[in-house]
């Protein structure tokens, strides 16, 4: 096993929302950082993974439904596997609607989907993976958010309320 750090990144490929995941890995790898890229869109997650063995760092891809427990554990079994070790945890996958209805339209559906996929899931990696943390003395983990968290987003209640959570 390598002594050279490791970034988990959730939505690692970034392939929608301004491609953030994949900034966001390319820079961990930048730093020196084995990249695990976690995310469901497996081609995008493939892609960012080469090119940052392309560019002479360490990566790999893991198709990783955070919303899924057993995903999860599965995706995470093959990091440490390759890595034995992690030291950064960045939860950046998220999802919300592109056109959402005013709060008092908001359906019951819609608002859960909300909280699975942008608080629910979040729990479900970083109980999985603090464990694992917790050995590294210097470990950390990045929750990203969106300024609407603290001051709402017209048309965005539910997606806004997730992120209060995370935040919280």
């Amino acid at each position: 096993m390598s002594e050279q750090k490791t970034a988990i990144v959730t939505g690692g490929a970034g392939a929608s929302a301004g491609a953030s995941g994949r900034y966001i890995s390319l820079r961990l790898a930048e730093m020196g950082y084995f990249v695990a890229v976690w995310d469901i869109q497996d081609e995008a997650g493939r892609a960012v993974a080469e090119e940052i063995r392309a560019a002479g760092g360490r990566a790999a891809y893991f198709h990783c439904d955070v919303c899924d427990e057993d995903q999860v554990q599965a995706a995470l079994a093959g990091t440490l596997s390759q890595t034995g070790r992690v030291d950064a945890l960045v939860n950046n996958a998220f999802w919300h609607a592109d056109a959402q209805p005013p709060l008092h339209e908001v359906t019951l559906e819609d608002w859960d989907r909300h909280m699975e996929l942008n608080l629910r899931c979040h729990f479900i990696v970083c109980r999985n993976v603090i464990p694992h943390l917790l050995a590294q003395p210097e470990s950390v983990i990045v929750n990203i958010g969106t300024p609407g968290a603290r001051r709402g987003e017209d048309g965005y209640a539910a997606y806004s309320a997730a992120k209060a959570g995370l935040e919280s």
